[in-house]
């Protein structure tokens, strides 16, 4: 049995919040727009609005266990975020994906 079916099988036994009505509550970036009459792996898909504008269609499990946060316009991957953080916290100057020379890529430019 997968994680996700575990899951779901635990909160039915609580309450069956896979069947209620989450139109406009929000998912990290993601508000709940509608129910659409596709049903992914475990519940029905729900049509979002991230808070980029962009509209998504995320299965109800995943935005009730936190899985899904976002319409994927949040991609940094956990390396991108502990290196932004320590920037950050040491007060370093840096610019994302910067491209010199039409030639040489950075995923980080510490500036000078």
């Amino acid at each position: 049995m997968c994680k996700q079916c575990s899951s779901l099988k635990n909160l039915k036994k609580i309450k069956s919040p896979y069947s209620k009505d989450i139109t406009g509550l929000r998912f990290g970036k993601l508000i709940a727009i509608e129910k659409t009459n596709k049903k992914g792996c475990h519940t029905y898909i729900w049509k979002c609005k991230c808070d980029c504008g962009r509209l998504c269609e995320k299965e109800l499990t995943y935005l009730l266990n936190g899985d899904v946060k976002s319409c994927g316009c949040n991609t940094n991957s956990f390396g991108e975020e502990k290196i932004i953080t320590f920037l950050n916290k040491n007060n370093i100057p840096f610019e994302k994906e910067k491209i010199l020379f039409k030639q040489y890529r950075f995923d980080f430019f510490v500036k000078k």
